[in-house]
């Protein structure tokens, strides 16, 4: 569970930080989260409703409420994806290996879209991308790729620098967003600066029904399945760098193509 994750790394702050009580109370009582108000958090911590809302903010959310929700949300959907699996089943092949040959099979269907992304790629002046959280180090190796490839494009780990260089962007400019779940209030911002400069926008994200950000992009690639829950957060890592690998592969068959004809053109 993202949430649960970023708490635990506030709970090892130094213990006379109000973040690290608030952090290790939450992480106690996550079972009855429900029930507990920001009032009633902040009596059991000695802080301030102020102080919890900064809490909040800190980990990407607009305020205690927004929090308490995807907080009980990921608990609950954990809960159940373990509750459904079969008595006799192995958790790796329920959460794992089956999603991957679902989305797999998905990703066959895509062949054309995955063209697209990159002829788009190709055809784009100036690429920037965006990506948060465990996806970085994903954004990484695609990065790197495309480095190989002598394609140049703008990656930041820092979120707050791309903020910065979204409102750079213009109508030539392709944006590849990278997330899993859009949790982090720092989407909105990047989306409305894009779409402000008139900017490409190539998504890489998992299948999420009626979701704004995916609805006003230019291109989606999307999976429909998640690879279950590994150190207590939701798990997509294998599909996600899987569609950035086969973006990969096209852009390597499109320049091969294309050198091709160069060179029967020279004779």
């Amino acid at each position: 569970m993202d949430t649960v994750k970023a708490i635990q790394n506030f709970a090892k702050l130094d213990n006379q930080s109000s973040f690290c009580t608030i952090a290790n109370y939450i992480l106690l009582n996550i079972d009855d989260i429900k029930d507990i108000t920001i009032t009633k958090l902040g009596e059991k911590t000695h802080t301030s409703a102020a102080t919890i809302t900064r809490f909040c903010k800190a980990l990407g959310f607009d305020g205690f409420k927004n929090f308490k929700f995807f907080l009980i949300w990921e608990r609950d959907s954990f809960l159940k994806n373990v509750r459904n699996l079969p008595a006799n089943s192995n958790y790796q092949d329920c959460g794992l290996l089956a999603a991957l040959q679902k989305n797999m099979q998905t990703y066959l269907t895509q062949q054309e879209s995955f063209r697209k992304a990159a002829q788009v790629i190709n055809m784009s002046s100036k690429i920037y991308i965006y990506g948060m959280g465990g996806n970085v180090n994903l954004i990484r190796i695609f990065h790197n790729y495309l480095t190989r490839l002598n394609i140049q494009a703008v990656f930041l780990a820092d979120r707050d620098d791309q903020i910065a260089y979204s409102h750079f962007v213009n109508a030539e400019s392709l944006n590849i967003i990278v997330s899993y779940k859009f949790r982090d209030s720092r989407w909105k911002n990047i989306f409305e600066n894009i779409r402000a400069n008139k900017g490409q926008c190539l998504v890489i994200s998992k299948k999420i029904k009626n979701n704004p950000y995916l609805k006003a992009s230019d291109l989606v690639l999307d999976f429909e399945f998640s690879e279950g829950f590994l150190f207590y957060r939701d798990n997509a890592e294998v599909s996600m760098l899987t569609i950035m690998l086969l973006i990969i592969e096209s852009l390597m068959i499109q320049t091969t193509a294309k050198n091709t004809l160069k060179k029967q053109d020279v004779f």
